[in-house]
């Protein structure tokens, strides 16, 4: 067929800039922070990292929000693009460099948790992640 295929536009997360924007390096001490954590939902970029077989792999979080098997990834920074966040994450968490155009949206979702990392735990937290995914090599798996 001559016809062009369809894209679906779900398929992508859309990031806008209104004006110039200038990104700062605003870092709040643990008790600022855990009075945001009181008030806001983060932003969060997850990775799900599949090989080339299609196999998930997951990381074992030693910390709060959920101190077990799950994507790793973590919070986005103000300004950041998804891919931005997904690639320092990844580096974060794996030593991997992953290019920018290797991410693929998957699915943005909310999140409320029981417990924090933050004092006071018991407070919990609220997210909303943009879940990445890429595919890694047989080199990046070992």
């Amino acid at each position: 067929s001559d016809e062009a295929p369809i894209t679906n536009p779900f398929n992508r997360m859309p990031h806008y800039v209104t004006g110039d924007y200038t990104k700062n390096q605003t870092f709040l001490e643990d008790l600022e922070y855990s009075r945001a954590l009181d008030c806001l939902v983060k932003g969060c970029a997850d990775l799900f990292f599949t090989d080339a077989r299609g196999l998930v792999c997951l990381g074992k979080r030693k910390v709060q929000p959920q101190a077990d098997w799950w994507m790793l990834g973590g919070r986005m920074k103000a300004g950041d693009t998804i891919q931005e966040a997904a690639g320092r994450n990844a580096k974060r968490e794996t030593g991997l460099s992953v290019d920018p155009s290797r991410w693929t949206f998957v699915c943005a979702q909310t999140m409320l948790w029981q417990f924090r990392k933050q004092s006071p735990e018991g407070n919990g937290t609220a997210d909303i992640g943009v879940i990445m995914t890429a595919t890694l090599s047989d080199e990046e798996v070992l």
